[in-house]
């Protein structure tokens, strides 16, 4: 390689010693040992320097569609334009080809200002060399624009040689005389790019390689006085990647938040990146998130896009659907495509932003298009339509939208497709078997909804035969997968065992569902772990954090869920009078709010503590029924038929629109058991795949003792087995089992299985239970009946307050 003259090397010494005086006020500090750290010189950026904020010349039209006729815009903004499309921007694709022909109508209409075409030619035909010819044509029009006097033409020719230039063209010496003379006229990108070169020659001195970067960083510094501050991220990412100078990040940081005060929206996007990286010793969410907004204020499109998400997500910014519009829109129109992407979500209601369907229906129309069939887009374009399609043709294309996605290896696709065929399956159980597929191949993506589907299609006998060890696996499979639901679930029935490691595991599942964000999990795990009970050792910090989580989180639903679900825990084992007055106190202002699954909830308790009175219970059902709560409706309805002051037809209306809404319990009290359909009606509503819990369960399995037909018989024996499998840790549930089995649905000799159900749901807190224990020793039906053990229980109701104990008590 060429060495630098001599006397060309004696001159850049000298002048090295002038410019480093003025660099030295400018805030330059010299360390010991001639090494020089170049720290940003203090100064008001903002006043002193010139705008850093690039100015985009407007597009009137899509110039890659443009045929070559007169251009009637400003020449500089015509210039500007073909120099996007040389070298690519964030709002423009590369085409070197459009800037040619742009470049060329330009020369012929403005003949008299063919110098300014010479460079932006050359680096047209550079960044689209299609041949050698086209790499030599760029060569000659440098080199006459170089003999022509402009100097910015030999740093375009030292890149064109140099070693990052097209390999046809290399030829280092060529490179290193060009930059050379670009170096000492000034120009700062040829003193930093003759610097590089230098510093990759291993025979040029250490001396002669720190002088001409110390030239390069001095020039910078100086020129920064004069209001020209456009390479200061030029030093910052020397600093910041240790190239030419010492490593050193600090400095680098200094550099670019001093030019992120000039404005620049580039260096603001760059350090949001940077403090939220592992380039900083300590993350600073909040200085990231500070850049960023500046950035996307400034109008950079990424940085808006980025800023949108974050108001769309609620991630570090507060969520706000105006402002995540806003900035999406932004980047949308600067060309980033995945803001689309994201406003369609949001029109479509993610992110619980409300709704507008008719214009995420256009987005994602149009997305489709012009993505070609991206997954992500085609999902949640599928997604979309299964939600708000209103025709067969819309939930055909979602289903067509999804299957082709979950070919493509989306598990959430394919469960979204078996959602789909299992919601027409109400209408056609002929789909239940595609819901089957679609669920199973979510499942085998890993998708654990998809195996929690499978398992409640066990459970309800959804196009599936009833199976409880098969509903168990599947469900245990889901909880691996991380369903919250399914570890909720699974961890009650390990806690139910009498087996001490499947308490253990269950507890072990239950405590990940609740740092997983289940309501139900973490109303157990506060209640259990505030009183060290059902194998919880106390553990007060534990339960604190699982309240501070509930405060803090976002989703007003979610918080309402998981505080009922907290009181409920409480109330459950509440060992006191004022413990259980307490959790009663604090679910009533969520009643008084008209929340519905408050006042179930506190029927619940009310009959958990027996102390339930008709007139209050119809009271609670009456606000959860105008909330539109099923139950509730069902409930209040019963309620008023029950009391012959009411209007019967304002009572059965209330149960129609509970059975409308879809109501098991409400559809069975209309099946006539006289009538010959009776058992034809039994088994639609069996067989409908709506009959999972075991309320449902019972409630079907009485309605089928109570018909003359023999088979009735068989099938409530059948059905209150399945609740009896599937009775996890839920008092009510046990006491519902118990009292089918006492009244004999499933035959007088099985009436004595009441006694283990009843004792379970008193020890979890169902005080009631302790009356019907008592009158099944009274009334022998249990296997060893104890007068001593009903004088037992009615003491106990009698010391809570029960009269009819006292009663009871006396009587006997």
């Amino acid at each position: 390689m060429l060495r630098v003259k001599k006397n060309n090397l004696t001159r850049l010494r000298a002048s090295i010693f002038t410019i480093a005086a003025t660099a030295l006020m400018c805030g330059v500090a010299f360390a010991e040992g001639g090494s020089t750290v170049f720290r940003p010189p203090s100064l008001d950026y903002k006043k002193t320097c010139k705008s850093q904020v690039p100015v985009s010349v407007k597009l009137d039209r899509d110039w890659t569609e443009w045929h070559g006729d007169k251009i009637d815009i400003p020449l500089n903004d015509a210039l500007s334009i073909a120099g996007e499309f040389s070298i690519g921007s964030e709002r423009l694709k590369q085409s070197p080809e459009t800037a040619l022909k742009m470049l060329d109508v330009l020369s012929k209409q403005f003949p008299g200002s063919r110098s300014k075409f010479a460079r932006p030619v050359a680096r047209a035909l550079i960044e689209g060399a299609s041949s050698l010819d086209d790499l030599k044509k760029a060569e000659v029009i440098l080199l006459k624009a170089y003999a022509s006097g402009d100097i910015r033409a030999a740093f375009t020719l030292g890149q064109l040689y140099g070693s990052r230039g097209p390999s046809e063209m290399r030829d280092l010496k060529a490179a290193q005389k060009y930059l050379q003379r670009a170096a000492a006229a000034g120009d700062v990108d040829g003193q930093l790019a003759y610097a590089r070169l230098l510093a990759a020659d291993p025979t040029t001195s250490a001396p002669d390689k720190t002088t001409q970067v110390n030239n390069a960083l001095v020039t910078m510094v100086g020129r920064i006085q004069q209001g020209d501050c456009s390479h200061m991220d030029d030093v910052g990412f020397l600093y910041m990647n240790g190239e030419l100078v010492s490593k050193n990040v600090d400095v680098g940081l200094e550099w670019f938040e001093r030019f992120a005060e000039t404005g620049s929206a580039s260096a603001a996007e760059y350090l949001a990146g940077i403090y939220k990286s592992s380039q900083v010793d300590e993350l600073n969410i909040q200085k990231s998130t500070q850049f960023l907004l500046q950035a996307a204020d400034a109008g950079r499109p990424s940085a808006a896009f980025n800023i949108g998400k974050l108001y769309a997500t609620g991630v570090t910014l507060e969520k706000n659907r105006d402002k995540a519009i806003s900035y999406l829109e932004v980047a949308l129109n600067g060309k980033v495509d995945a803001a689309g992407y994201w406003l369609a979500r949001i029109y479509s209601g993610d992110f619980n932003f409300k709704p507008e369907p008719a214009k995420a229906k256009e987005m994602f129309a149009k997305l489709v298009l012009d993505t070609k069939g991206d997954v992500a887009v085609r999902e949640a374009y599928g997604k979309f339509l299964s939600k708000y399609g209103s025709t067969d043709q819309e939930i055909n294309q979602a289903i067509d939208l999804l299957v082709k996605s979950a070919n493509a290896g989306s598990g959430a696709a394919a469960r979204e497709v078996g959602d789909i065929y299992y919601g027409m399956a109400d209408k056609d159980v002929t789909k239940y078997p595609l819901a089957e597929k679609y669920y199973r191949l979510a499942a085998r993506f890993g998708e654990a909804r998809g195996a929690s589907r499978i398992a409640d299609m066990y459970s309800c006998g959804a196009g599936l035969p009833v199976s409880v060890i098969e509903a168990n696996q599947w469900r245990l499979q889901a909880a691996n997968l991380g369903s919250d639901r399914a570890l909720w679930l699974t961890g009650l029935r390990g806690i139910s065992s009498e087996d001490a490691k499947d308490q253990e595991k269950g507890r072990l599942f239950v405590r990940q569902a609740s740092l997983r964000g289940s309501a139900e999990a973490i109303g157990y795990m506060v209640s259990r772990l505030e009183k060290g009970v059902n194998g919880f050792k106390v553990d007060l910090d534990q339960a604190n954090r699982l309240l501070k989580f509930v405060d803090q989180h976002p989703d007003a639903g979610f918080k309402r869920d998981a505080q009922i679900a907290i009181i409920a825990g409480r109330f459950e084992v509440a060992a006191t009078p004022e413990e259980v007055q307490e959790q009663f106190d604090a679910i009533e202002p969520f009643i008084a709010a008209g929340d519905a699954e408050a006042a179930i909830k506190k029927t619940e308790m009310l009959d958990q503590a027996g102390i339930s009175k008709p007139e209050e219970v119809g009271a609670l059902m009456k606000v959860a029924a105008e909330a539109g709560d099923p139950r509730g409706m069902r409930d209040f309805g019963k309620y008023l038929l029950a009391d012959t002051k009411n209007d019967v037809s304002l009572g059965r209306h209330w149960v129609e629109m509970a059975a409308a809404a879809g109501d098991i319990k409400a559809k069975l009290q209309f099946v006539d058991v006289g009538a010959p359909a009776a058992l034809d009606d039994l088994d639609k509503i069996a067989s409908s795949g709506h009959v999972c819990s075991v309320d449902h369960m019972v409630s079907l399995a009485t309605k089928y003792v109570s018909i003359p037909d023999p088979t009735g018989a068989a099938q409530a024996k059948f059905w209150l087995e399945n609740a009896s499998a599937i009775v996890g840790q839920d008092a009510g549930d046990l006491f519902t089992v118990a009292a089918a089995y006492r009244d004999g649905v499933a035959g007088t000799p099985d009436r004595f299985r009441a006694e283990d159900y009843f004792m379970r749901s008193l020890a979890l807190g169902r005080k009631s239970a302790a009356r019907d224990l008592a009158e099944g020793h009274l009334n022998k039906l249990w296997t060893v009946p104890d007068p001593l053990k009903a004088k037992g229980y009615l003491l106990d109701l009698l010391n809570a307050g029960d009269i009819f104990a006292g009663n009871k008590l006396l009587g006997e």
